[in-house]
């Protein structure tokens, strides 16, 4: 059956001498690898519409029960080309790719969380600063799976440290004179705690207001990381691909 649907470029590897495997997350059919024969020759038909980040529409030749589809046509809708332009760029839209790769079964249609995607990386595309969006992307995804954080806290309690709980996924409160000693637990500075309610009520579009320091990145980094870990299989915490790595893969 030929199938057409709107697609964003995961990642591909190269297959044979001039094509390419390719994964795409899809509006109408979730994650799905095709190949892509002749990619990689000079004149292919695909042009750069096969390129990591881009927003294409594919069609593809969908057989069920098959691992791997034969691509007919891919055609760029919008090129994110921004997004390979640094390398916090490409690494912030890497951890994007990641999130999905590592979480969604293949073949599972979500519209919702392909709308979130293909925004997400279209407000990076358009931003100077992109790691505050990284970070909403992150939140709006845990409450699409089903395991939202719980951050609000209206303490005002200048005595009062707080820490995430890893395993629970809420905020927790320890005084000053307790001790708040484990693994699970991950100590929250006011601009980290700040940061995370103001995301966790924003949209996309407009987290990328959000200027964070770079203790604030490295530490919302870390906790979500290891969030992930406890919650998705295969996501250990410790830190994602470099960017410089993740693009090559798509030459």
């Amino acid at each position: 059956m030929l199938v057409t649907t709107e697609a964003i470029v995961l990642r591909s590897r190269k297959q044979g001498d001039t094509s390419k495997i390719v994964s795409l997350y899809t509006l109408d059919f979730g994650l799905v690898d095709v190949i892509a024969k002749g990619a990689r020759e000079m004149k292919s038909k695909f042009g750069s519409a096969l390129e990591p980040f881009t927003y294409s529409k594919a069609t593809f030749y969908k057989k069920d029960g098959r691992d791997l589809h034969l691509l007919s046509n891919a055609e760029v809708v919008t090129p994110f080309r921004n997004l390979q332009s640094d390398l916090e760029h490409i690494e912030s839209a890497t951890k994007v790719i990641e999130l999905l790769l590592r979480a969604q079964h293949h073949e599972e249609s979500h519209p919702e969380l392909f709308r979130l995607v293909k925004e997400t990386l279209q407000v990076m595309n358009e931003s100077k600063s992109v790691a505050s969006v990284l970070f909403a992307y992150y939140l709006k995804y845990i409450s699409f799976a089903g395991f939202a954080m719980k951050i609000d806290d209206d303490t005002a309690d200048a005595d009062v440290t707080r820490y995430f709980d890893i395993e629970k996924g809420e905020v927790i409160e320890v005084h000053s004179s307790s001790n708040a000693h484990s693994e699970r637990l991950q100590k929250l500075t006011p601009e980290t705690f700040a940061s995370l309610k103001h995301l966790s009520r924003c949209d996309i579009k407009n987290s990328s207001s959000l200027r964070l320091s770079a203790n604030a990145r490295y530490v919302l980094d870390s906790l979500f990381r290891a969030y992930f870990s406890v919650h998705i299989e295969g996501m250990q915490h410790h830190k994602s691909k470099s960017g410089k790595v993740f693009s090559a893969m798509g030459k």
